[in-house]
């Protein structure tokens, strides 16, 4: 990886950018570009942590999810109904095999205290992970918005809505201004100083650069 970018890098060193922005630009598409090729990715499967869901319970979770697809694209009226049934009965088998679970945890006497610890404490993991925190499908007119981008549309509007429109514009270019700033010199070595203090064991930053491969 190392010997594919070098040559890139010297070719964007001697290019000409008009502004730090098309620099870094420039440089992160390389690195991504790099990063594509060479480093391996495997996409893998968030591990459901609520050991009380049982198969039964499983399967009208399924059913649920497939009526409320065939209850978006057509919207019968008896589609509806028949989602709002099955919902109803897996939100109440949902609570009831959890606090059967729960009570087993603290009333079940053949199974060692080490191995009824691991349970309680999966459980604990579990209320505390985002999974269980998820927001819920919101209603927009007769409709249900479960889509994670159309909920934040949603709320965001609501947020907006309570603002007023603000009737005074300010003209910034009439301002002055009263204090300058120095120039900011950025040199290797500076930029070498912080590269070498990033943690390689961090997540990875906005830009989607590894710190590992930074």
């Amino acid at each position: 990886m190392a010997s594919y970018l070098a040559p890139r890098l010297e070719r964007i060193e001697q290019a000409y950018y008009p502004s730090p922005d098309d620099l870094w630009t420039a440089i992160r598409d390389e690195i991504k570009e790099a990063m594509t090729m060479f480093i391996p990715k495997r996409q893998t499967k968030r591990k459901d942590s609520r050991p009380w869901i049982t198969k039964r319970l499983h399967r009208l979770i399924k059913k649920k999810n497939q009526l409320y697809k065939r209850c978006k694209r057509k919207g019968t009226l008896h589609l509806e109904k028949r989602y709002n049934m099955y919902r109803h009965l897996v939100q109440k088998l949902l609570r009831k095999q959890q606090a059967d679970y729960v009570d087993r945890l603290f009333t079940d006497e053949e199974k060692p205290k080490d191995q009824l610890s691991k349970l309680f404490w999966t459980c604990v993991k579990h209320r505390r992970s985002p999974a269980s925190a998820n927001i819920g499908p919101l209603k927009r007119g007769n409709s249900l918005v479960t889509s994670a981008k159309e909920r934040a549309e949603m709320f965001n509007n609501q947020f907006i809505s309570v603002f007023s429109d603000q009737t005074e514009k300010i003209d910034y270019n009439e301002m002055t201004l009263q204090a300058t700033m120095k120039d900011i010199i950025i040199d290797r070595n500076g930029v070498h100083k912080q590269l070498a203090s990033l943690d390689p064991a961090k997540a990875c930053v906005p830009d989607g650069i590894c710190p590992r491969v930074s």
